[in-house]
């Protein structure tokens, strides 16, 4: 099996995305940054293998048709209103047997979206104040012998 994930895999991680990583202002995340981020996702996953594209289908395959089982409602997670996704979120979030699920998409799909230019700026982070003053590269030095 090959390490690219599906439409519909990244169909619904996109839907997690979404809901995850929504600012709680009433602006929702922008349609062009979720499509960035499911690019991205599916490169890493292809990049990343087999073993973590399998698991990671798996992991969204799961968020996908538990609504029923965790919110009582008979629909799967990318047909869910934004709302009724982020309460189900919440609720595996809680489980203790789904909440590993969730914790794992959180982790990859964190490390995908948070590589987005524009969140760093939305954040207030400049990445260039971890390069030194002369934009030089950052020499390791030998750890010096403390006097005693």
């Amino acid at each position: 099996m090959s390490g690219r994930l599906s439409p519909g895999t990244l169909r619904v991680a996109r839907s997690v995305a979404r809901t995850l990583f929504d600012p709680g202002s009433g602006t929702r995340v922008p349609e062009e940054r979720l499509e960035w981020v499911s690019t991205e996702l599916g490169d890493y996953a292809t990049k990343a293998g087999p073993r973590t594209s399998t698991g990671l289908r798996f992991i969204f395959l799961g968020l996908q048709l538990l609504p029923l089982f965790v919110i009582g409602k008979l629909s799967l997670f990318t047909s869910l209103e934004f709302d009724d996704q982020l309460r189900y979120l919440r609720k595996v979030e809680l489980s203790r047997l789904l909440a590993p699920l969730l914790a794992t998409a959180k982790i990859v799909l964190s490390i995908v979206y948070f590589e987005h230019p524009d969140v760093f700026a939305e954040a207030g982070v400049n990445p260039t104040c971890m390069l030194p003053s002369n934009n030089e590269p950052i020499a390791w030095k030998q750890p010096t012998e403390v006097a005693r």
